[in-house]
């Protein structure tokens, strides 16, 4: 009798301990994952977000798509591959594979680029930003308007203010990326 209680507190162990981070594989720690994918996806988001024509609202919006993308995959399928709570399923999609998924969709826009278009803009003003948060910047205005719709394009950090003052113009290298975001590949002051 006392084996049959034994089996049984074991086997309500097991169920109890279903979806327990104790269950992951040793060479898999949560904390790390989720760390490592938030870091990497924070480090490539702010290096292609600057060099990538994309409003900061519309990133937000891949950044929820790509974390929540991962959320419509049903629980019980999940459970079948590895073993974790849904909290830190939850977790690990919104903190660790939105930043990450939405970095690497930046970056593959930005390796994958093609339609190369070089053009060269005289430089009309040179102004150091009003707006609070981007006053470590400076705005260039170019002829005719040009590039006026990609404002990311004309800004540069502050410490470049007297290149910009001493120049006539600018050349731009500028790509359609993959996935149809205009990429920054390099400028040039003359």
């Amino acid at each position: 009798m006392s084996e049959l209680s034994t089996k049984a507190k074991e086997e309500d162990y097991v169920v109890w301990t279903v979806g327990s981070i104790r269950n992951w594989p040793s060479w898999l720690n949560f904390s790390f994952v989720l760390a490592s994918a938030w870091f990497i996806g924070l480090f490539l988001l702010y290096g292609m977000y600057q060099y990538t024509d994309i409003h900061f609202f519309e990133t937000i919006k891949w950044l929820f798509l790509f974390a929540l993308a991962f959320t419509m995959i049903p629980y019980k399928l999940v459970l079948k591959v590895i073993t974790i709570d849904y909290s830190h399923l939850l977790a690990l999609n919104l903190i660790g594979f939105g930043p990450f998924f939405t970095g690497m969709f930046l970056l593959l826009n930005f390796v994958f680029a093609s339609q190369t278009t070089i053009n060269t803009y005289a430089i009309v003003d040179t102004m150091k930003s009003v707006i609070p948060f981007e006053n470590s910047f400076i705005f260039i205005d170019l002829e005719d308007g040009a590039l006026k719709d990609q404002r990311k394009f004309r800004r540069f950090d502050v410490a470049y203010l007297d290149d910009f003052k001493e120049a006539d113009s600018i050349t731009y290298t500028i790509s359609k990326g993959l996935f149809g975001y205009d990429v920054l590949n390099d400028y040039e002051l003359k």
